[in-house]
């Protein structure tokens, strides 16, 4: 793993455990170009979370407050996911939300259907 991504997967550790507070949180993964070891000079951090049932607002920006993070875009659920971004200095936190019975579901679909949809492969290979 290169300097980039080790000091992005650091702060990836200080910040789940604000995430990992909340009882609806069944799972947090680091995915993206961090997770790869791939992460240079303009990478972000991904965060996937996968919820046990829907998080409020409140809940959703509780994260991004106590790290006095600078939202970007907050969107609210669409489709299978919520998608928000925020920065805590020159470091942008893109967050991808689902219910874990969604990507339930979709590893269910592709491992054992052979499904071939696009959203469900790229779930499943973050």
């Amino acid at each position: 793993m290169n300097h980039e991504s080790l000091w992005r997967l650091e702060l990836a550790k200080k910040i789940a455990p604000l995430y990992a507070a909340n009882p609806k949180l069944r799972a947090l993964v680091v995915a993206g170009s961090v997770a790869r070891g791939w992460a240079d000079e303009w990478s972000d951090i991904e965060l996937d979370l996968f919820w046990n049932e829907p998080p409020t607002d409140a809940e959703r920006k509780s994260v991004t407050d106590k790290l006095n993070g600078q939202i970007e875009y907050y969107y609210p659920r669409e489709g299978f996911e919520w998608s928000d971004a925020y920065h805590i200095g020159n470091v942008k936190i893109e967050i991808s939300g689902f219910l874990a019975t969604t990507i339930d579901e979709f590893i269910h679909a592709v491992i054992e259907q052979y499904d071939t949809d696009v959203d469900k492969q790229l779930r499943f290979a973050a």
